[in-house]
């Protein structure tokens, strides 16, 4: 897994994450964006399109930091989801809680 910065201006980051979002994973993911994510005048974009597997831990992160985006009054947008990504958020009806922006 790995994480790229695209965009790191005030008000809108974008992370780039290459890989599997698994267990492994999942704490350094979280632990890089929550900063972001904390910050109430942010949007965060996370671009899943090059990731193409996620566990229930790697789900989990993004349900967090989800959680906390709603804490601090920002943004979470997931984008390029697909694949197995895209099944697992449907499956568990998570596709109804995030905002998912596929180009």
């Amino acid at each position: 897994m790995a994480l790229q910065w695209k965009n790191q201006t005030k008000g809108q980051v974008e992370a780039v994450i290459t890989g599997d979002v698994d267990v492994d994973q999942a704490s350094k993911i979280k632990e890089m964006l929550l900063p972001y994510v904390e910050d109430p005048e942010n949007t965060v974009y996370i671009h899943l399109d090059r990731v193409n597997y996620i566990d229930s831990t790697g789900v989990g992160v993004f349900v967090s930091l989800l959680k906390h985006a709603q804490e601090k009054s920002s943004r979470l947008i997931l984008k390029g989801v697909h694949g197995n990504v895209e099944e697992i958020l449907q499956m568990t009806r998570l596709d109804r809680v995030f905002t998912i922006e596929n180009d």
